[in-house]
């Protein structure tokens, strides 16, 4: 490895890239109950947000059929990064901690709590945003074309 990369810890070979997997893997088993069903709901709301986002994008566009969906792609890309920056827990992300049970780390049943929880914090934060939506009428939005 040279120098430069030696010093920047951004950079990281195969093994130490799987290292660094398996840390934040076992990370996420590590959070309390409340912390992981909220941030859980947090990310659910966040991939609705950007749903809502590509929708208000998409709908009505007539910029084109491959524009109009180049749009909607950035647009929803933003509830991605708000789940990111935020530190949301999307169950897509913490599929990750198989790797934690395939180390022997954490149980099969732990594996599938941590599953269930984030499933199901997904779920109430987009039901919650649901509600939201349903509540301030927007699915009749652009003569009931956005909904």
């Amino acid at each position: 490895m040279s120098t430069s990369t030696a010093k920047n810890n951004l950079l990281f070979s195969p093994p130490e890239m799987m290292a660094e997997a398996e840390k934040f893997a076992l990370s996420k088993t590590k959070k309390s109950n409340k912390m992981t069903i909220g941030l859980a709901m947090m990310a659910g709301a966040f991939i609705g947000i950007a749903f809502l986002f590509y929708i208000t994008v998409t709908t009505g566009n007539s910029a084109g059929w491959g524009l109009g969906r180049l749009a909607g792609g950035l647009a929803f890309s933003l509830g991605l990064v708000l789940v990111v920056l935020c530190g949301g827990e999307l169950f897509t992300s913490v599929v990750l901690s198989a790797i934690s049970y395939a180390n022997k780390q954490i149980s099969f049943s732990k594996m599938l709590s941590v599953w269930g929880k984030v499933y199901a914090g997904n779920f109430i934060g987009a039901l919650a945003l649901l509600a939201i939506v349903m509540t301030a009428g927007m699915y009749g939005m652009n003569g009931g074309a956005w909904g």
